[in-house]
């Protein structure tokens, strides 16, 4: 073989070894590509087709995500039942004596009757609790406290000192002011704002001096 057939042998194999290099990057770039968008695939079109889920072809139960509804004995536990107050002669709804319940499940009244207030006293009064979507009911007994302490308080410009006994007129009570009275000043006409506090309970009382 003379030497013009060599280098063209020669120049024939480099180029089909260059031609099969290029289709091997070729083939390496298209796998590439290919795993690229199946992790595309797994992580943004899978989870958003997890969430929502068909109904008509899928198992997935969705029940536990719904709120269930309580049972009328489920909304007798949840609930605290509480004795309450008033001062004379107010008013006291059958709504107060029951805490933590929702007034489109059950519905509160008196078993009988309602409260006198017009005599300061410790009293008991049945409470009836219904469901609102069936018949069922339960009965209560609270108790309420008439308390006689003053929602206002006139006193006349000039005149002496005001007095604990003044605002709270009921002495078998043990109650807290918010404001010293001795440090009213009945010589100026002004009013004054007072808190009555009974244990847990608060009462306004104004005081208006002129």
């Amino acid at each position: 073989m003379d030497e013009k057939k060599k280098r063209q042998l020669a120049e024939r194999r480099r180029r089909e070894r260059i031609k099969k290099k290029k289709q091997d990057v070729m083939t390496i770039l298209l796998c590439l590509v290919v795993i690229i968008v199946e992790l595309i695939l797994i992580i943004v079109i899978k989870p958003e087709r997890s969430e929502t889920p068909n109904p008509e072809t899928s198992n997935f139960d969705t029940s536990s995500e719904e709120s269930k509804e309580l049972t009328f004995d489920e909304i007798l536990e949840s609930i605290k039942v509480k004795d309450s107050s008033c001062l004379l002669g107010g008013s006291l709804l059958p709504n107060q004596f029951v805490a933590g319940y929702d007034e489109f499940d059950i519905s509160v009244s008196y078993t009988s009757g309602s409260p006198d207030t017009s005599v300061v006293g410790e009293y008991e009064i049945g409470i009836t609790v219904r469901d609102n979507k069936s018949s069922r009911k339960a009965n209560y007994t609270v108790s309420y406290t008439v308390l006689n302490i003053k929602s206002y308080h006139h006193v006349s410009l000039g005149s002496d000192t005001i007095k604990y006994s003044d605002i709270v007129l009921d002495n078998s009570i043990n109650a807290s002011l918010s404001l010293d009275l001795s440090t009213i000043d009945c010589s100026k006409s002004g009013v004054y704002e007072v808190v009555v506090t009974v244990g847990m309970l608060k009462y306004n009382c104004r005081i208006e001096i002129g």
